[in-house]
């Protein structure tokens, strides 16, 4: 059985999003290559191709000297320096090296890639919402503290906790029926650091 986020459904919507506030030119930066970051990248292009807008993704690696620096049981904290990173790549390519025009908006991976990113846009000297939107997934206590509040997804950690000891409990009393997959919403919380192009 799989109780699980609907990562497509945040992908497509955190897209929409900004789409719907009017950014044409919006990058992803985040993980590729399981279930999580594939199915929120799939999200992310449909969006984009249902409003006839070329796809921008960058794949973050998880690099050998970033996790040998993780903090143990920190979600997944290794991301942030390359996503910090990758912004400086995106934003000091030269114009004619670039497929596409300077992201205005970015959606992030996760809040810990998101951190990397606004740290990066601080750097550059850009500012949030009014140069570049952002936008992210997990709703970590950290983000509503910022001095730009994050716009993000909360996970429905809670419902798939109890959906999943409910059909847990069933299977020991004998249960046989069907294996069941359920995808459960997030819930967008929307703060500062989206606005209009």
């Amino acid at each position: 059985d799989i109780i699980a986020t609907d990562n497509q459904a945040i992908g497509y919507e955190a897209t929409r999003h900004l789409i719907d506030l009017g950014h044409k030119h919006i990058v992803y930066i985040g993980l590729m290559g399981y279930s999580t970051g594939d199915e929120r990248v799939a999200g992310y292009r449909q969006a984009m191709n249902d409003a006839e807008l070329p796809p921008h993704i960058y794949q973050l690696k998880e690099e050998a000297e970033f996790l040998s620096e993780a903090v143990a049981g920190a979600p997944r904290e290794h991301l942030a320096e390359p996503a910090r990173i990758a912004v400086h790549q995106i934003w000091s390519a030269p114009e004619n090296t670039r497929n596409l025009p300077l992201p205005t908006a970015v959606f992030c991976f996760n809040d810990i890639v998101a951190m990397g990113v606004y740290k990066a846009l601080r750097e550059l000297r850009r500012v949030i919402p009014d140069d570049v939107s952002l936008i992210s997934v997990d709703n970590l206590i950290t983000v509503r503290h910022f001095e730009v509040p994050l716009s993000t997804f909360a996970l429905p950690g809670e419902a798939i906790g109890a959906r999943s000891a409910d059909i847990l409990l069933r299977r020991l009393q004998g249960d046989s029926s069907p294996i069941e997959t359920t995808l459960l919403p997030a819930t967008f919380v929307p703060r500062a650091s989206t606005a209009s192009p």
